[in-house]
């Protein structure tokens, strides 16, 4: 049985909108290359809760510490696919010309995010 829920309102697009989160790329705490040998299991277990580290030696940059880069659910991934599609869809509809460049901003935002996630397609259907 499939279900197939309605277009969001312009209602739930503002929402949405306001909900978001800028995301972009954050600055690197820099420590010192002696300081690293002695807080190495420290500093892996803030990595791996997703902070970045510039590692220094002589006062110059020597490396990066940085979260693992984990592949994307493909469940996540069809989601995304099919939000796309209504949001293509909203962007084509009639509707009022608000939610047309909302729907339009959204739709471009997803297919910014899934060119990142999944750059080959491997989890189209």
């Amino acid at each position: 049985m499939s279900v197939t829920r309605a277009a969001p309102t312009a209602s739930t697009i503002l929402r949405m909108l306001r909900n978001m989160r800028t995301v972009g790329p954050m600055t690197p705490t820099t420590i010192q290359a002696t300081d690293t040998a002695r807080q190495i299991g420290q500093l892996l277990d803030r990595a791996s809760r997703g902070e970045t580290f510039l590692i220094t030696r002589y006062g110059r940059p020597y490396a990066t510490l940085t979260p693992p880069v984990t592949a994307p659910v493909p469940a996540a991934v069809a989601v995304a696919r099919n939000n796309l599609t209504r949001y293509e869809a909203l962007a084509d509809d009639a509707a009022p010309a608000a939610i047309e460049v909302m729907a339009g901003v959204l739709a471009a935002s997803l297919r910014n995010v899934l060119e990142i996630i999944d750059p080959d397609g491997a989890s189209a259907p």
